[in-house]
């Protein structure tokens, strides 16, 4: 990635959140404790994302949890801030398409897994109350850095670079050269999130979908059928056009 690329990366609020944190104003808690029966977020342990090999750790849930259960789960910077809340059916396909889109700030989780019959309602307020106890979370603030946690990340949102933004702007809406002039962007940040989880030393698979490039989009490429991409991706059969495979 070029040096401009990365800068606009950096100085953005996917890799930098100065935001008001949980959309509070400053110093105001909610007063919103964990469900009676579930544990609060102090009191479970961290575990690091990636083992020393760079592999994902497995914070899968136990065998008698698995099968319509359901993880939430909190995710942490290398300083211990808390950067995202969520809930999850398939924790290992959340935690690595989190690592995929925002390889800077996922360095830590903490998770509590339910088994099936838990309502959804109990699930949404635990993750409240886990956010409202650390006094919020700097990747939710309701715009694009939180979008960047929860979906695919929006390189036009983002910021182009100069010259991008010209060759974009010289286009027209649903054309192929504009598809092509964004997947010549989206190539740039794809460099630099690759080089953040080289630099990480992650050896995990991280394959971005080609397809979505030309839509000014970057996430991680999910297997066919499954919007969650599992934690290590089977190979594809190989098609009349050979496998498919990030461009």
């Amino acid at each position: 990635a070029t040096a401009a690329a990365k800068e606009a990366y950096r100085s953005s609020s996917y890799a930098r959140p100065d935001h008001a944190q949980g959309g509070r104003a400053p110093g105001e808690r909610a007063r919103n404790a964990a469900p009676e029966g579930f544990s609060t977020l102090a009191a479970l342990p961290f575990v690091d994302v990636l083992t020393p090999e760079g592999r994902l750790n497995d914070v899968s849930p136990p065998q008698g949890l698995q099968g319509g259960g359901a993880s939430v789960y909190a995710v942490f910077d290398a300083s211990e801030r808390l950067m995202y809340v969520g809930l999850s059916r398939s924790i290992m396909a959340s935690l690595k398409s989190h690592l995929a889109r925002t390889p800077a700030e996922t360095h830590l989780i903490k998770v509590q897994h339910f088994a099936r019959g838990t309502t959804r309602n109990a699930l949404q307020t635990l993750c409240k109350a886990w956010a409202d106890e650390a006094g919020g979370a700097a990747g939710m603030d309701g715009a694009h850095a939180q979008r960047a946690w929860e979906g695919a990340i929006d390189i036009v949102a983002l910021g182009l670079e100069e010259k991008d933004a010209e060759a974009v702007a010289a286009t027209s809406e649903g054309s192929r050269e504009r598809g092509k002039a964004l997947k010549v962007a989206a190539r740039k940040v794809e460099a630099m999130l690759k080089d953040v989880l080289k630099q990480r030393g992650v050896t995990e698979s991280i394959r971005y979908d080609p397809k979505l490039k030309e839509k000014g989009l970057l996430d991680l490429l999910a297997a066919k059928g499954n919007s969650n991409p599992p934690a290590t991706p089977k190979p594809k059969r190989k098609t009349k056009s050979g496998p498919v495979g990030s461009k």
